[in-house]
This record gives C-alpha cells, structure tokens and sequence, in this order.
C-alpha cells in the first residue's frame, strides 16, 4: 500500500498519538501544521521554524521572543533593532570594541565609570592632572594665561602692563630755574600739570605735559601772577567743570588763586581770586568728585591753626565759602586728599576728616597719627587714597630723632578714622616725602630722600593694604647723586592713562631745577590670588572653558627651553625671570609642554 488516506491518526486503543518508529518525511512545499504543539525530544531539523522552540536550536531562527536558560552562539552578525536596554547581570566581553554613536556617551547611574588596564590606548582625553571648568567672560586664545574675577567669577585671559622704571630728567630746561613743584593730573585731557616757583623771579609757573613710556614732553611754560612770588603753590584738577585750580601765596602773606584751562599742552588763565586777606601759609587743594568742590587747607598766621575753605568754580573763576578750623592746635605744612563728599586733613601727627556740604564743610573730631614713638614732628606728614575703595594712607618721617619713615593705612566711617598698624619704610634717616595711590587695588606708592649721599640715594616704595594692615615691599632706589639732600618738595599723582606715578621734585644735589621720575607699578588681573592657570584650547566669552591647572601639563605652548622655569608677567606672557609679583607658574618639559606648579 503506497498511500494512506485518514481524517486522523491514534493509537491503536484511540486514547493518544500513534508512534512513528521510523519518522514522518514531508515533501518539499508541504508542512505540518496544527493548532497544538510540536514536541520533540530528538533533533529537528527544517528549513523554517514558526512558533517557539525549546532547546538546542541552530540553524535560522525568526520568532516574536525566545528564552535561553543556556549559552548562546551566534556565528554571525546580530543585528539589535529598537531595543532600548541591554541588562547583562555579568561582564559584557566586547572582543573588538565598542562604538558610541556620535554625541553620545558612557555614563553611570551614580558610581564611577571604571575603565580595565592602565588606560595607555586612551586617545583624545584632557591634559593630565588637574582641569578647572568656568564661563569664559571674554575670549581666550589657546595656551593663554587664565585669571579668575573677584566680580563675576569669570574667566578671563590674563592682561595688564609689567613695571618699568624711568631715570630722572631735568624738566622744562629752557625756562627759567624752577622749583618746589606740585602736580595734578588733568583726567579729560591726560595730561600732568606742574605748578612752581621760578629761581630767579618767584613768579608762579604752570606747565602742561603728555607723558609717554617714561619721559614727558612739554609745552611752552605760562606765567599767572606776574612779578608777585608765588609760593608755596598747591595745585588740583576741578574734573567737573574741566579746570585747573591753582592756590598760592604771595608776597603780602595773603593767599590767592587761579583757575586755568588747558588745551593741548598749553593753558590759560581768568583773574586771580583772593582766598583770604590775612596772612597765611603752605596752601593745599584737593578736588572731591561727589559734591563737585574745591577745598583748601593752610596754616593760619595768627594762630597757626589749621584752616580749610570751599571752594566752587564757575566758568575760569572761583568763589569761597567761609574759614573753617580743623585743628586747634599749632601745625606746620598741611595735606588734604578727598573722596566720596568727605576730606581728609593732615598735619603732624594731627588728622581731621570733614564732610563738604555746600560751600563748607564741619569737621570731626581731630585725631593723632599713630607714630611708634608717640611724638611725631614732622612737616612732611602726607596722605593718599585709593579713589575706588576709599582706603586711606597717611604717613611721613616721624620724628625729629632717627627720622624714620612710618606708613598708617586706615579706614573711615564718618568722621573717624580707623588706623592699622605703622609699618616703617626705612629704617635709617628719611625725609621730603611724598605719596599717592599707585593704580593697583589699595596700594600705593611712597617716594622719600634717604638723606646721605650715594647708594641710598632717593628711593621709592609700594606699599599694599588689606584691611588696615600694610605690608611694604622692598625700597628701590631711583636716584643716587653724590652729596646729601637730593631732593627738596617732592610731589607725586598717578597717571591713570599710561598707568604710571609721575614724581616732581626740586633736585638739590644738582641744578636746584625741577626734576621729575616716573615708574609703572604692575597694573595686571594676573596676580597670586586671581591667576587660575593655562587655557588647554580657545574660548569665546560665555563658553565654558577648560583650564589646566597646578599639577597639570600643559601642551600648548611654544618656544619653550626645556628645563627653565618660566614666570608670569603682568601683560600674561611667560618669561624666565620673574617680574616684581615673583609668580611661578612652571617649569618646561619640552619646547611646548609646560608642568604646571
């Protein structure tokens, strides 16, 4: 019988499926079908599987989901679509690598993403060592010098100007011998005004200058009193009215003044205004930029009190409000700084700080400069204050003994003043003083004749506060011309557009002309508590930038000698000596990598 025609097949009792002893073969294009399952304790082989398979499977297999409670072999691709997640319980073996997609990354759900073997292969990761991140406040090249910004907490590459000092030189050598010079600074115009006393006449000069690097060049000289004598001579710039003030006294005792205009290097004057008729001494001005007023201090004749006036300028003239006392007792030479609708008068060891309103201005209670030794005797005491922190520095020689120069930072509130401690400058004889803000943040620059002939010469010092605590640099002598007692009227201003503290004085030891010198304090956002480190790439202002920092190697640098230490400077370049901030911030492993330090 070749052919078996059934509805069904059981087992001869009819109860189960029949047995096949010797298999079922089916003909190509023909199946087994069957709502049920297929089970099958032996291998079976097909071309095509539909539904699910139990156990070893091999061959091609299509099917909606599978369960393997065994090792499973693929020989060939296996290909993953739409699966969101992979949960392995064990280690992924991947033998040749695993590709992230582009913008994509390996990440962790809170621990730390370990990476097995030393890690030598790894390509393209940050500098070794240590990285700082933060929002670049403005553009920063690749391998620039990277400070941070007490204001906003920014990056910004380092920029500034690194010190540099002149020589003296001989001032306005055509005109006529002059001397005990005072300056200004003109802030609309940036030019240096000098007011002085001729030699030979006593007249009252005023010259205008433009500084540039280290020397300054001259306009024609301007006569203002005539054939009167004109000193002493205090001179200030009025930056809300654009006027010169000029305060002097004249052969009669009675105190005068002058307001002036500039134009170019040249000035001109209105008509001279009396201050007060009586007689008076040693007149100092100084401009307040709160309330817009001129103020004077002086020495009355009858008394020798000290005495103060407001002034107000209007076109190129000036008016004055009544005397008002600050002292009642005896001084010398009087000094006034201003600042913020408050002024600061000082004589000796007696200083007073009054409020301007209107044309006057009503004074505190005086106080007495801490001098060590408690008896101060001095003309020469002087005082500065930074314009933007309203820090105060007051000092000069101390006394009439070792002539010491001693230097106070204080604060104000109100009308008091709060003194930190003394810090001498020199500890030899020292006098005709003189100070003023030095550009950088509550510093400032003190310029003093050490008396002696030589080496110890005239010598300046920067002096830098925090809070009321000063702490002096090392003196540098700038001039040392042989015989005793170079300088006489020494008078200093910083020049905010070149940056630079400008000093006049009459030069004793030579020409008994007027001199002056100019030296540049590092002006630089690069110093030891705002230097961060090293660009590792360039950033545009708002990115967030990579910086390499302590410990790190940079690899962007160029030029380098290997094995030298390398310093920052103030304008953010790098060289191997260091400037007066002395800020290491390398040394050089190769011609472009840079161990950070």
């Amino acid at each position: 019988m070749s052919k078996v025609r059934a509805e069904q097949y059981t087992n001869r009792l009819g109860t189960g499926a029949p047995e096949i002893p010797y298999g079922v073969t089916v003909p190509e294009g023909a199946s087994i079908d069957g709502a049920g399952g297929l089970n099958l304790t032996g291998i079976a082989t097909a071309g095509t599987f539909k539904g699910n398979l139990t156990g070893d499977v091999s061959g091609n297999v299509t099917g909606l989901a599978a369960t393997f409670s065994g090792p499973v072999t693929i020989g060939g691709t296996l290909t993953y679509e739409d699966v969101t997640n992979i949960d392995a319980v064990g280690v992924i073996t991947a033998r040749d690598g695993i590709r992230v997609g582009a913008g994509k990354s390996i990440g962790s759900d809170g621990a730390a993403v370990v990476y097995y073997g030393n890690g030598a292969n790894l390509t393209d990761l940050p500098a070794s060592g240590g990285t700082a991140l933060g929002v670049a406040g403005l553009n920063i090249a690749n391998g620039a010098t990277v400070a941070v910004a007490s204001s906003d907490g920014k990056f910004y590459p380092v920029t500034g100007a690194n010190e540099a000092y002149g020589s003296p030189v001989e001032a306005l050598t055509s005109a006529t011998p002059i001397m005990v010079p005072n300056i200004a600074y003109d802030t609309v115009n940036n030019k240096v005004i000098v007011a002085m006393q001729g030699h030979s006449d006593d007249d009252g000069r005023v010259a205008v200058g433009t500084v540039s690097g280290t020397t300054i060049s001259w306009g024609t000289t301007v006569k203002y009193n005539g054939t009167t004598n004109a000193r002493p001579t205090s001179v200030c710039y009025d930056s809300t009215n654009e006027k010169v003030v000029v305060v002097f006294r004249e052969d009669s005792g009675q105190l005068w003044s002058i307001v002036g205009t500039v134009s170019g290097t040249s000035i001109s004057f209105g008509t001279k205004v009396s201050v007060d008729t009586n007689t008076n001494y040693w007149p100092a001005c100084a401009f307040d930029s709160t309330t817009g007023k001129v103020i004077i201090t002086y020495r009355r004749q009858s008394t020798d009190y000290g005495a103060a006036r407001v002034g107000t300028v209007s076109g190129n003239s000036i008016s004055w409000g009544s005397e008002v006392l600050w002292t009642n007792v005896q001084i010398t030479q009087s000094e006034v700084v201003c600042h913020d609708g408050y002024c600061v008068a000082v004589s000796d060891d007696h200083i007073t700080v009054g409020q301007i309103s209107g044309t006057s201005i009503t004074f505190g209670t005086m106080q007495a400069v801490p001098f060590t030794d408690g008896n101060a005797n001095t003309d020469e005491t002087n005082i500065a204050v930074d314009p933007n922190t309203g820090t105060f520095m007051v000092g000069g020689m101390r006394d009439s003994t070792d002539k010491f120069v001693e230097v106070f930072a204080a604060t104000r509130s109100g009308t008091t003043l709060t003194f930190g401690a003394g810090v001498v400058l020199k500890q030899s004889q020292s006098k005709n003083t003189t100070c003023c803000w030095s550009g950088n943040k509550n510093s400032f620059f003190w310029s003093f004749d050490s008396g002696t002939s030589g080496a110890d010469g005239l010598q300046s010092c920067i002096v830098e506060v925090t809070g009321t605590t000063s702490v002096a640099k090392t003196p540098r002598v700038w001039y040392a011309p042989s015989g005793n007692d170079q300088s006489q009227g020494q008078s200093c201003i910083y020049d905010p557009d070149t940056q630079s503290v400008v000093v006049f004085f009459q030069n004793a030891a030579v020409t008994n002309n007027a001199w002056y010198y100019i030296e540049r304090n590092r002006i630089s956002n690069g110093t030891r508590g705002g230097f961060v480190g090293i660009s590792d790439a360039a950033y545009t202002a708002g990115q967030t930038a990579t910086i390499t920092v302590t410990g790190a190697v940079s690899t962007n640098q160029t030029g380098l000698s290997t094995a030298s230490a390398y310093y920052l400077q103030g304008n953010g370049s790098l060289a191997t000596a260091p400037d007066s901030e002395n800020l290491l911030v390398g040394n050089a492993l190769s011609a472009t990598n840079l161990l950070l330090r």
